[in-house]
């Protein structure tokens, strides 16, 4: 890392010290969706902490919105609050090691040296305190520029179409492990984005679409690191179809495996059970739900298998930390 990219760095750590004190208010303004709501809400409750300002990121439906790219080291003053997107963003560990709680999943992800995740709009998720030793980059890839790189993309008759077909999911992050065949590449681009981020002049903006779409393409060469892979997609492609009554038993016969087997397996890939994976399932299913169609949540409740309304709202809660009314007013989209 050169000299000038450190003090870029060490002065964005003043930065985001003052965004989040003198500043928040501010920042808010600019970065939150309904921030309005928000500064009310937070004055009225009188947040001070970090404790308090992670229950309240739980409790409310905190959206970052931005429509212009950027490529920011991840401070160490930074609090760590659960929020979502209206964009695609990049994490990627130059340096340390990464922290994260992902909703609805059990288990922190821990991301080490040269990995690099990609979290789809609409994915809650909230960044762990770091240490003065990492260094953690975030990318904000706004969703016009993403959407001309997949249709170029999407041109090209290669195997270059998986990635796209990633970036199209919704509520989805994508973890890519450092390989010998990619990491340098990727390293280089990352140190050209900051280049071209903060010293760029002219065609600033078509030389960053292009590091990023070359990016994309070298990510794409390389295999998702997705606990998901062979047998516990067959197991989630049982539960879609049979979201309603859907059991390890049934699954397990189908597959070819006593329960026991079945249950071991899914264990040793996934770290869950077969019961996350059902539940997890459900709430992705209600959430295009919500996303797709009009039909009343107590229908929605019944649909993905829920005899307890009550149930599905905690269930629903619990994972994307917010009701399911507040979900369907942020990404619903217009029906005709």
């Amino acid at each position: 890392m050169d000299k000038k990219l450190e003090e870029i760095f060490a002065e964005q750590e003043k930065e985001d010290a003052y965004r989040i004190t003198e500043g928040l208010e501010a920042s808010i303004n600019r970065e939150l969706g309904d921030p309005a709501y928000l500064i009310e809400t937070m004055k009225r409750d009188g947040l001070r902490g970090i404790t308090e300002a992670y229950d309240f990121s739980i409790r409310e439906a905190i959206v970052r919105v931005s429509a212009e790219f950027s490529i920011r080291k991840h401070t160490t003053c930074l609090v760590p609050y659960y929020h979502s997107h209206d964009f695609y963003e990049m994490i990627y560990v130059w340096q340390g090691t990464c922290r994260q709680r992902i909703a609805g999943e059990a288990q922190e992800l821990i991301m080490s040296e040269g990995n690099l995740c990609i979290l789809n709009p609409g994915t809650v998720h909230a960044i762990l305190p770091c240490s003065e030793t990492d260094l953690i980059l975030k990318i904000i890839i706004p969703n016009p520029m993403m959407k001309q790189i997949t249709d170029e993309l999407e041109q090209e008759k290669s195997s270059q179409e998986s990635i796209t077909e990633y970036l199209k999911v919704k509520n989805k992050i994508y973890i890519f492990a450092k390989t010998s065949l990619v990491s340098y590449s990727i390293k280089s681009y990352m140190y050209d984005l900051l280049h071209e981020a903060y010293w760029g002049t002219a065609l600033q903006n078509p030389a960053v679409k292009c590091l990023v779409e070359l990016l994309l393409i070298t990510l794409g060469r390389s295999i998702p690191e997705q606990s998901n892979e062979n047998l516990l997609q067959k197991v989630s492609a049982y539960i879609q179809k049979n979201i309603r009554n859907a059991n390890l038993e049934e699954a397990a016969k189908l597959l070819g495996y006593s329960s026991r087997q079945l249950r071991r397996k899914i264990t040793e890939l996934s770290g869950g059970t077969f019961t996350d994976i059902l539940w997890k399932t459900r709430m992705e299913r209600a959430a295009e739900l919500l996303n797709e169609s009009d039909i009343q949540v107590e229908e929605i409740a019944r649909t993905v298998g829920y005899q307890s309304t009550a149930g599905f709202y905690k269930r629903f809660c619990a994972v994307f930390h917010m009701t399911p009314a507040a979900y369907r007013k942020i990404y619903a989209r217009p029906h005709e």
